[in-house]
């Protein structure tokens, strides 16, 4: 047996496909899908290309150019997943005492609200880098619901939005 004729088995398999069903799904024979799981012939390209949407796996895979299984693709995808959102929730709690602190120091008239755009515009800046994401609105939010003289309100949302630091 082939590398292609030993995956193609085991992802139909792993989709609980029968042969049967599989070649009626490529309206083809039985007889000329069994071929290709034995090693005697293979599929043409427009054929590979529906087995490999049918079984959800990548033409690499079934060619053997690729060793990730579609259970250990959909593995490190989910463990992505976490690592990003570890990443994402650790910035938060980094990011979310610095923001009220500096809104308190302000509304106390500790700071000006020059000091509090250059700290929230680098905060911003960082987190659209290093993550990708926009906290732009999160912070605007923010600056909307704690700070309590209108004019800083004002002051603080045009640089913010202005972005310099």
């Amino acid at each position: 047996m082939t590398i292609f004729s030993e995956r193609l088995k085991e992802a139909r398999q792993n989709k609980q496909l029968t042969q049967n069903s599989l070649s009626n799904m490529l309206n083809i024979s039985q007889g000329a899908y069994a071929n290709w799981e034995n090693g005697k012939r293979e599929p043409n390209f427009e054929l590979l290309l529906e087995l490999a949407k049918i079984l959800n796996v990548s033409t690499d895979y079934l060619l053997g150019i690729e060793d990730n299984t579609p259970t250990s693709q959909k593995d490190e995808l989910e463990r992505r997943t976490f690592e990003i959102y570890d990443k994402i929730e650790k910035f938060h709690n980094e990011i979310e005492p610095r923001i009220y602190n500096a809104l308190e120091k302000l509304n106390n008239q500790e700071i000006k609200c020059e000091e509090v755009s250059e700290i929230f515009n680098k905060i911003i800046f960082v987190s659209r880098r290093r993550y990708n994401i926009d906290i732009q609105p999160l912070v605007e939010t923010m600056i909307n619901r704690w700070i309590d003289f209108e004019e800083n309100k004002k002051i603080l949302l045009e640089l913010v939005r202005e972005g310099k630091f």
